[in-house]
């Protein structure tokens, strides 16, 4: 039975340390891991900008260039979406939530949030990771394959002081 963890880090470095963590620690597969963010790089200071610094590319990278490096944190196999959802700006999302989330009818903010709760996340708590993602916040989300990767996944990401999402 697969169990859905997921959890807001505030930066891209973050992000990156607890992808990082995941597959040494937790042996979860790039593959289970999904990433969601807001691109703000049309302001020059952007979650993606910054994941582009945090990965060690060059900084320069804007736009899609930054979103494919923020999809490079999982692996050059990660399904990825990118869509401007009215009221939030542009939302990129990679892995396996990149997948769902790209055969979903996302408009607005508000349908964001009705994805979210989609995955299982109740509906307050859904409108918060909503809200989270607007204002520059990064979802980490692993579909761990065992209890015991789900509970090492917990572990990870309150380690690394991330806002648990679940």
């Amino acid at each position: 039975m697969d169990h859905t963890v997921m959890a807001l880090a505030e930066k891209p470095v973050d992000a990156q340390r607890i992808i990082d963590d995941l597959t040494s620690l937790c042996v979860c597969d790039r593959s289970d891991i999904s990433l969601v963010a807001r691109d703000d790089s049309q302001q020059g200071s952007g979650v993606l900008s910054e994941a582009a610094r945090a990965t060690g590319q060059l900084a320069a990278a804007a736009g899609a260039a930054a979103a494919s490096t923020l999809g490079s944190m999982l692996g050059a196999g990660s399904r990825a979406m990118t869509r401007n959802v009215s009221g939030f700006g542009v939302l990129n999302a990679f892995g396996q939530l990149g997948g769902m989330l790209s055969r979903t009818a996302l408009a607005t903010a508000e349908d964001l949030g009705k994805a979210f709760k989609d995955l299982g996340v109740e509906g307050e708590l859904a409108r918060e990771h909503a809200e989270a993602l607007r204002q520059g916040g990064i979802l980490v989300v692993v579909h761990a394959k065992t209890g015991k990767m789900a509970e090492c996944a917990r572990r990870v990401m309150a380690t690394h002081g991330t806002v648990p999402a679940q």
